[in-house]
């Protein structure tokens, strides 16, 4: 069913490929939404039956007779129609508008004339209907030559608009439609052509309709809503998008055809065309560049979905095999590839899948068997996560290798004591292909979910997480519920491959579903592919699977020694990186006699040591505050406990009225407080642009999208490095690394910013641009408050300062003052000194 299904989908979906590029030439070069185009196509498809019908003419031959009458047709219609409306209009929202109405009543103007002329009868011709077998599936001959002319022309309009200098002026009139001019292009004689091209597409379509289809004269509506359906789903002026979408829509109406109602497969078109309008109106397919990255992967789908018909029953035992490690693999990397965790319970949620599967099939039916196996994976992982992401490193290593044997533990326990057996029959009538095609489509699921997660707000934060959990929490990320959202979602899919697969074992035990290796060989596909990229455990997972089936094969002995050379060539490890920081991006003005950051008996003790003992100080908004103290005093200490990094043993923080204490990291950055850090904290492995929009998406302001990166380039030109957004971090130097870490503190908008010895390392030139730097925050009413050991810098920005000894206050006062104060002085010393 499912050949027949994708044959005859690709054939009905061929012409409809061809039926909405002309819509996009009219509406993308000439910018008329053409609500008649469905009519131009019907009076072809009946000029096609008239010459046949009456003149005994083949359809073929009256094809290039019919496209050069509708060229013609479109001409005329531009000039007596289209014309005079972009003239009143002035293009614009008011030509769609006025091109809408007046196409909207050349609808029912044609529509009445085909119904004059034609009747309301069906009509339909016989030609060439004979069935053609293609890969044991009979399709009519006319369906199939429809299919080819369809093909044939939509690739030949493909390559012209790419490589020729008629479609080099077609694609600039449609991308620059006010720049066209001024390099000397006739921008009316070009939205003509295109016009009239469109209705020559639209012709074609409605002749090689005419070779198979029943139609009537007011069929016209439906095939303008379906063209409409295609221009939408492959992005309104994608010329590209919209052949592959019609293939699309082909496939959809055959299945609804074939698997559910024949009936539904209008209302099938129209919830799609409503559910993409209102999910994604610029089309599944977007942007013209961006469209071959999903063709490509849809057409491999399609391929290896065929496969099973064409090879033996070895073939397809290793078909499934690769598909669950590819799988496995991809939905590993969900997690792990991104945020470092190194998880070997891979094993743990696929065997937990394979026994549920055992243990329901005889009570339940197969979908809901797999949708407990969904929820009992999603449940273990959610508590697993919540008890164990707390971990990194070798720790959570250890922990997720033992969960697995745990579960064989408690498993094998309750089948021998309570059950009295040790394994379980599994008995489905699902075939190997059925499985397959599961595992296939599981596949496509985990790698679509993977690389719409890494555009989203939670792939960015997985990334910052991965590279530096301090500067996560601190941009605004909640990192336990980023985490454990990742961790559930990988852990469902990869429950869900046990769950598919187990048909395949017939006796399921223990042993045979808990197996380490494959959370080891899990691990090692994803980390040669490339965890933390979109194909990269695919890459993997294939060539691996199949060296290690050869070697498992013949090699039955000697099998584990080559995963162990294999692990230890892998190493798993991480490298050491840097810390660095961020930037805070101005504050408003506002009441400066107002208090605003209030720290009232502050401490922070570790053991017996206080670091921080019983402080009390306040600033006002838009002040700007020094905080001195010699090594060792607890500054950074209290840094820490403003910004949420340590937990305060008692005392309060708030921050305009709002109490900061006991508040987590990323409360408090949304809050409104961002901070640099005393040792440079940057994400290496990122670009300066995603280094700065983090806090801009997670901060105060929660932006996305455009919104986010001009708030991010504004912070990066603020602190000088505009013009470099794309450049990784790890590659600048010390002082850009401290620029960069005070652009992502301001990218956050924040109340107030805690500058943690940012002036420290430089040489003179850059620490009186680095002082003119904070100073221009500051005038911006920018609240600071600095902690810094440059005297003179402090001297030329901060009227006051704040001195700590030994984790104590012992000064609050001008700046002059607190530096003459003898116990200042003391304290920087290490001795009294004499009032």
């Amino acid at each position: 069913m499912l050949t027949t299904t994708l044959i005859l989908g690709l054939v009905l979906g061929g012409t409809y490929a061809l039926l909405a590029p002309g819509l996009t030439l009219q509406y993308g070069i000439a910018r008329i939404m053409n609500l008649a185009y469905g009519e131009l196509t019907l009076v072809a498809a009946f000029v096609v039956v008239f010459l046949f019908l009456g003149m005994g003419l083949s359809p073929l031959l009256a094809l290039p007779l019919v496209a050069a009458g509708g060229y013609g047709a479109g001409w005329l219609l531009y000039q007596v129609m289209m014309r005079p409306l972009v003239a009143r209009s002035g293009g614009g929202g008011r030509l769609e508008v006025d091109s809408i109405l007046a196409t909207f009543g050349l609808l029912f103007l044609i529509q009445g004339v085909l119904l004059l002329v034609f009747g309301a009868n069906f009509t339909s011709i016989s030609y060439l209907d004979r069935g053609v077998s293609v890969l044991g599936v009979s399709v009519a001959l006319n369906r199939l030559i429809a299919f080819g002319i369809c093909v044939a022309v939509g690739a030949a309009l493909v390559v012209a608009l790419r490589t020729t200098r008629w479609g080099l002026i077609m694609r600039a009139v449609a991308l620059t439609p006010g720049s066209a001019p001024l390099v000397g292009i006739d921008v009316n004689r070009v939205a003509r052509q295109g016009f009239a091209l469109g209705a020559a597409l639209a012709a074609v379509a409605g002749a090689s309709i005419s070779m198979y289809q029943t139609f009537s004269a007011t069929a016209g509506v439906v095939f303008t809503m379906k063209a409409l359906v295609i221009v939408i789903m492959g992005g309104v002026g994608n010329v590209r998008g919209a052949l592959v979408a019609g293939f699309g829509l082909g496939l959809i109406e055959t299945f609804v055809a074939t698997a559910i109602d024949p009936g539904l497969t209008l209302a099938a078109t129209y919830g799609i065309f409503l559910l993409v309008l209102l999910w994604r109106p610029q089309g599944l397919f977007g942007a013209p560049g961006t469209m071959m990255r999903l063709v490509l992967p849809l057409i491999g789908l399609v391929l290896l979905a065929i496969l099973p018909h064409v090879v033996s029953d070895y073939g397809l035992g290793l078909l499934i095999g690769a598909a669950t490690y590819v799988t496995l693999a991809s939905a590993w990397a969900l997690f792990s590839g991104h945020t470092h965790y190194i998880s070997l319970a891979t094993v743990a949620f696929y065997g937990t899948g394979a026994y549920t599967v055992a243990v329901l099939s005889e009570v339940l039916p197969y979908p809901v068997v797999l949708l407990c196996a969904a929820l009992i994976g999603g449940a273990l992982a959610l508590v697993v996560g919540l008890s164990t992401l707390r971990l990194r490193g070798v720790y959570f290593v250890i922990f997720s290798f033992g969960l697995a044997e745990l579960i064989r533990q408690l498993i094998t326990w309750y089948e021998v004591n309570v059950t009295g057996t040790l394994g379980r029959y599994i008995f489905l009538e699902i075939s190997t292909q059925q499985i397959y095609w599961q595992m296939l489509a599981l596949g496509a699921v985990t790698i679509a979910l993977t690389a719409w997660i890494m555009r989203s707000r939670l792939g960015l934060a997985l990334r910052v997480i991965g590279d530096d959990e301090t500067v996560a929490a601190h941009s605004g990320i909640n990192l336990a519920r980023v985490k454990l959202l990742a961790f559930v979602a990988s852990s469902v899919i990869l429950t869900l491959a046990g769950a598919i697969t187990s048909p395949r074992y017939v006796y399921v035990e223990p042993a045979i579903v808990f197996n380490p290796a494959v959370s080891f060989l899990t691990v090692i596909m994803a980390l040669l592919g490339g965890a933390n990229r979109l194909w990269g455990p695919a890459l993997g997972a294939v060539p691996l699977f199949l060296v290690f089936e050869f070697l498992s094969a013949n090699f039955p002995d000697s099998y584990p020694i080559f995963l162990g050379a294999a692990l230890h060539r892998r190493r798993l490890r991480r490298a050491q990186r840097p810390h660095r920081g961020g930037r805070a991006a101005g504050a408003p003005q506002g009441d400066t006699g107002m208090s605003f950051l209030d720290i009232n008996r502050a401490v922070k003790q570790f053991g017996g040591l206080r670091a921080v003992d019983e402080v009390s100080f306040s600033l006002k908004r838009g002040e700007i505050v020094g905080l001195l103290g010699p090594n060792g005093s607890g500054k950074t200490t209290l840094i820490n406990l403003v910004s949420g990094a340590l937990p305060t043993t008692s005392g309060e923080i708030r921050l305009d009225g709002q109490r900061l204490t006991g508040l987590s990291r990323d409360r408090i950055a949304r809050a409104g407080v961002a901070r640099t850090f005393q040792l440079v904290r940057t994400l290496p492995s990122l670009s300066l642009m995603e280094n700065v929009m983090i806090t801009a998406v997670f901060g105060r302001r929660a932006h996305w999208g455009a919104e986010a990166r001009r708030v991010a380039e504004e912070a990066l030109q603020t602190v000088g490095l505009a013009g470099r957004a794309g450049a990784v971090a790890g590659d600048l130097t010390y002082i850009d690394q401290k620029r960069l870490e005070l652009a992502r503190a301001l990218a956050a908008e924040p109340e107030i910013l805690l500058l943690d010895e940012w002036l420290a390392g430089l040489n003179p030139t850059e620490l009186a641009e680095g002082v003119a730097l904070i100073r221009r925050l500051h005038e911006g009413g920018l609240t600071i408050l600095m902690v810094e050991h440059i005297i003179d810098a402090v001297r030329a920005l901060c009227p006051r300062v704040v001195v700590m000894n030994s984790g104590r206050l012992i000064a609050d006062e001008a700046t002059e003052t607190a530096l003459s104060d003898p116990a200042v002085i003391a304290a920087y010393l290490g001795g009294e000194v004499d009032a």
